[in-house]
């Protein structure tokens, strides 16, 4: 019994009958996995009640040589005459280039190790241009000879490039604020601005200019001379959540039914607040199509202990009932209101590429958010009429649609949109092996799909779309980068999300939670070396990761549970995470002054914000009549606006001026300082 974790209430023959067999089975096989029971049981002749058998992943994890990098998609370029696919390969540090005539291998460019090519872009005379995502530069590449022509380095986080034919011109986006411009036949910066941090995608239009936001999923539109013209976000959307519990006869059969499935039935509308905009795309109409995250603004109960209700962050199953789903916006101009297409896309979790043809007929949405079939799967197991319990294997939650799903007659052109509610699209014939991170239309070739899968490394060309026919496979080459970690972080859990979906790219989806009898919790960042700084959560209830995995992979997300060396491959993984680049270097005469105020032991920061990782691992009140909370680390703050355990700052400034907030003597003694000294405090938690 000592490998069984169990939520049962005592005293009914189900219980016997259930806690027998796992003992049978614990007992049969030694180091077999724990097994576990939930749910409140009925009468074990009546047909009433059930448990759900939760197994553990024992399988031998892999690590790869080096640690892959968190997906981010949209790495895949077609020319423009429509003759050769070109995909960046950020896990190995390459430009790959195909014929796509002939589907074969072309030729390679390789980076020096931690450059990950991310962006494409073509510019009108045919050169290449990629963003090295960690090497803080462009490389431009001879796409005849497969080459290197040259790297230049832009700023400490590019992501997003467009070019613009009619100058010759190539825009930079960067995720530290800057929009850079460069001549694309080579040479230095010709202009640098600030627009605001977090910028992700650039795209270049007739008569302005528009870059996105990761996590806020904003549009900012810009004239060619660089004023702002207009601000938009996606709307915020009704949506349905589950609300009842499922009955026994809503409990998944052998042949599941997916419209009497757990979460089919009841439901409430709740309001979703759209974040985490993977990729923007430019349409023939002069438009832009932002895939995106939609997430739930109400609260979530994570109290219950039991099955008696859908897992508290959804169902999932293929039924857009997750507290995190995948969304289309259409933004149309500055002076427009943003086309919500009112429409979570079924089986996309997520969702991290989008492309479409010239005409707006076809959208392919690229998920990398896929279930492992191949991994134990949970199954109920509820009382018969005339015998014991029989167990039903639940179905593996995820996309169904092996990660890329075509969409039709979306009518990006105009103000047409989708109907409201949870869309299907049509599955392509994907082969099971892959895991897509970027999707590309031919601009030659109507129909004409590629996509690119992540490990392996390859593409599949679908020569039609609309004939939903397997497509053409092109092995890439290139060692493997299979990594436990890694997929654990980014596969569906039985929720229909994982945990990429509320950390994307390692980092956090800039969102606050609203939890019953916590409150308001800001989701925290990955990506700022939380090794050695447990406990976790703001609450630090959770010691370490075994117990951070069980509390929110298995009870609140649906997932299984994970053996310790597969938990011990997620840390590694998880640990090596990069940090943000710094907004302010350290030898910033305002970061230096305000390095001195943060040691000095009159403000008293460092009696928390102490050691390499700048925190001190325990729990501490920093608001009257609330309760104490974890210190968490400063590193990489700037990128984690809004501030504080609830969000309540918006800026690191009104960390400090806001005495409802965090201002005060109670966290730091900084109300006596002046309006310069508090600049030059957040100048130095900028350069951290």
């Amino acid at each position: 019994m000592r490998n069984i974790r169990r939520y049962l209430l005592a005293g009914s023959p189900l219980v016997a009958v259930l806690i027998g067999q796992a003992c049978s089975a614990v007992d049969a096989s030694s180091g077999s996995p724990p097994i576990v029971f939930e749910g409140t049981p009925g009468n074990s002749t009546g047909g009433k009640g059930g448990v759900r058998v939760i197994p553990t992943d024992t399988r031998a994890p892999v690590q790869a040589a080096k640690p892959p990098p968190p997906i981010s998609g949209g790495t895949l370029l077609i020319t423009a005459d429509g003759t050769t696919a070109i995909a960046s390969d950020p896990d190995r540090d390459r430009v790959v280039f195909v014929n796509l005539k002939l589907g074969t291998l072309a030729g390679v460019a390789s980076f020096a190790p931690g450059d990950e090519p991310g962006r494409l872009v073509e510019d009108r005379a045919g050169r290449i241009h990629a963003v090295l995502r960690g090497g803080g530069a462009i490389a431009t590449l001879d796409r005849a000879a497969h080459t290197i022509i040259s790297k230049r380095s832009v700023c400490g986080a590019p992501r997003g490039i467009a070019s613009d034919a009619s100058t010759d011109t190539l825009y930079v986006a960067c995720a530290t604020g800057d929009l850079v411009s460069l001549p694309a036949a080579g040479g230095e910066a010709l202009s640098r601005q600030f627009i605001a941090s977090d910028l992700r995608d650039v795209i270049v239009q007739p008569s302005e200019i528009v870059v996105t936001r990761f996590r806020s999923a904003e549009a900012i539109h810009l004239s060619k001379a660089g004023a702002e013209l207009a601000r938009l976000a996606p709307t915020r959307q009704a949506l349905s959540l589950p609300s009842t519990p499922p009955k026994q006869s809503d409990m998944p059969k052998p042949s599941f039914d997916p419209n009497n499935g757990i979460g089919g039935g009841p439901s409430i509308s709740s309001l979703f607040s759209a974040s985490v905009a993977y990729r923007a795309i430019p349409t023939s109409g002069g438009q832009l199509l932002m895939l995106h995250q939609v997430a739930t603004d109400s609260t979530l109960d994570i109290s219950k202990k039991d099955d008696s209700a859908p897992s508290p962050y959804g169902s999932g199953f293929g039924f857009c009932e997750s507290i995190v789903q995948t969304a289309l916006t259409i933004f149309s101009g500055p002076n427009a209101t943003p086309t919500q297409l009112n429409a979570t896309l079924n089986g996309s979790f997520l969702g991290v590429d989008v492309a479409a043809t010239q005409s707006g007929s076809w959208v392919a949405v690229a998920s990398s958010g896929l279930p492992d079939p191949s991994a134990p799967q949970p199954s109920f197991e509820g009382p018969t009429l005339n015998g014991p319990p029989q167990p039903t294997s639940l179905p593996v939650g995820g996309s169904t649609s092996g990660g890329v799903t075509l969409f039709a007659d979306l009518k990006l052109v105009g103000d047409s949109s989708f109907d409201q509610g949870c869309t299907t699209g049509g599955p392509l014939a994907m082969p099971t092996d892959t895991q897509p991170i970027a999707v590309a239309f031919s601009p030659t070739a109507p129909g004409q799909l590629v996509v690119q899968s992540r490990e392996p490394a390859k593409l599949v060309i679908f020569d039609q779309v609309e004939v939903f026919s397997p497509g053409r496979e092109v092995d890439l080459g290139g060692i493997s980068v299979r990594d436990t970690g890694h997929d654990l972080f980014h596969q569906a859990s039985g929720a229909g999300i994982a945990c990429a979906s509320c950390h994307p790219e390692g980092t956090e989806d800039g969102r606050v939670w609203q939890f019953s009898g916590q409150g308001a919790r800001r989701t925290q960042s990955l990506n700022n070396g939380i090794a050695d700084t447990q406990p976790f959560h703001w609450d630090g209830e959770l010691s370490g990761m075994d117990k951070l995995m069980d509390e929110v992979f298995v009870r609140r997300m649906g997932g299984i549970f994970q053996s310790p060396d597969r938990l011990k491959a997620l840390e590694h993984w998880l640990f090596g995470l990069k940090t943000n680049p710094a907004m302010r270097v350290a030898t910033d005469l305002g970061v230096q002054r305000g390095k001195q105020l943060f040691e000095s032991p009159q403000v008293g920061c460092t009696d928390c914000h102490a050691g390499a990782k700048l925190t001190n691992n325990q729990n501490h009140v920093v608001r009257a009549n609330e309760p104490a909370l974890q210190t968490p680390s400063l590193i990489g703050v700037s990128a984690r606006a809004p501030f504080m355990h609830d969000g309540c700052a918006l800026t690191l400034l009104a960390r400090f001026t806001d005495q409802s907030c965090g201002g005060g003597e109670l966290h730091g003694h900084t109300s006596t300082l002046s309006g310069a000294e508090l600049q030059d405090l957040v100048a130095y938690l900028e350069s951290l």
